[in-house]
């Protein structure tokens, strides 16, 4: 294996070096990890699920589409049965936080995506994604319902 850098590596590190702070903090935000889950739970969570996976993909600009998947399977040893599990197509922002911000954490806000035709199957709660500053720190999603008042916090890594 070679520790030489890749021609991409040099010349991205070499474009948001030129490119000032902004560049390199826009640069930042898509390089999060794509996906974040919980560890399983005996006890089912929100929504019946034993485990919540929250799957990002960005779109440049500190927003983009989100999967959030709710998986009740239960598990034991090295089975496991097999339930339906229930995925939801969200869309998220990056937002500001006066109380996050200064430590380097950043939230993003995600809602239910509305489609042509579709229903929302969670119309009165929305997430909130608390990423840390520090790589690989776990994060927190929290179920947010439509007063704004915090129903519930998950740990994702």
């Amino acid at each position: 294996m070679t520790t030489t850098p890749s021609r991409r590596a040099v010349l991205t590190a070499a474009c948001l070096l030129a490119a000032g702070p902004a560049a390199r903090a826009d640069h930042l935000i898509r390089v999060l990890p794509a996906v974040y889950t919980s560890a399983y739970s005996e006890d089912p969570l929100r929504h019946g699920a034993r485990q919540v996976t929250v799957q990002l993909t960005f779109e440049g600009d500190g927003s983009g589409s989100a999967v959030l998947r709710f998986d009740p399977s239960r598990r034991e040893g090295s089975f496991s049965t097999l339930r339906e599990v229930r995925d939801v197509r969200a869309r998220f922002r990056l937002t500001h936080d006066d109380h996050h911000a200064p430590k380097g954490r950043r939230v993003y806000e995600l809602t239910e995506a509305e489609g042509k035709g579709s229903v929302r199957e969670m119309p009165d709660e929305h997430w909130l994604l608390v990423t840390p500053a520090k790589a690989g720190a776990p994060c927190s999603l929290l179920f947010v319902d439509k007063d704004g008042k915090v129903q519930d916090v998950l740990m994702l890594e």
